[in-house]
């Protein structure tokens, strides 16, 4: 995962860190069955509209926004607040692209589905890379991955890690568990309400 360095206070050191950081990740549901059902440029005005929604709403909440990869949103929070920040971010990307879809009623209906991951990470620049960008790494992202898939239309999913740091200030349910590659154990799930 490559988000955007907007500053050096990103914690990136050339050859890396370990560090402890909130990833969110979203992905539009069913966006390849929009693409060839829908007109081009009005799939790509939507898609369009949807992503800078969510970066505005990242920046809004104190995070980094990460390059857009097709139809996908990455941001990394930081600080103290990194988890509660990343869930008010993701309950209002939700609450936005439902506004959206009612104010864009002939443009097609885009909804994400949101994982959000708390816990330790490689950060670092790579070496040779051109664009001042940042990578970050690891068991996590993978666990991160898992859960954006997961997460169906609207709706948000998060570790317990995310779910213990929230400090309570959503609600928010335990679901199931999943199992992911370098993980040794299957991760509890949480679903924001």
């Amino acid at each position: 995962m490559r988000p955007r360095s907007a500053d050096s206070g990103s914690g990136a050191a050339p050859g890396g860190a370990r560090v402890v950081r909130t990833l969110l990740l979203s992905d539009v549901r069913g966006f390849t069955r929009i693409a060839d059902r829908d007109a081009p440029d009005a799939v790509f005005r939507a898609l369009s509209r949807c992503l800078h929604l969510q970066a505005d709403l990242v920046r809004k909440h104190r995070g980094l926004a990460g390059r857009f990869v097709g139809d996908s949103v990455t941001a990394v929070f930081d600080g103290v607040d990194m988890a509660p920040n990343a869930l008010q971010c993701a309950i209002e990307i939700q609450d936005a692209l439902l506004r959206e879809n009612v104010s864009h009623s002939e443009a097609p209906r885009l909804r994400v589905g949101i994982g959000i991951v708390t816990g330790a990470f490689a950060l670092g620049r790579v070496a040779g890379a051109e664009e001042p960008d940042i990578t970050i790494a690891g068991s996590r992202v993978r666990l991160c991955a898992r859960l954006c898939a997961l997460a169906g239309p609207g709706e948000v999913l998060i570790d317990p890690e995310t779910h213990g740091r929230g400090g309570g200030r959503v609600a928010a349910s335990p679901d199931d568990s999943v199992a992911v590659e370098g993980l040794h154990a299957r991760c509890p799930v949480y679903r924001i309400r």
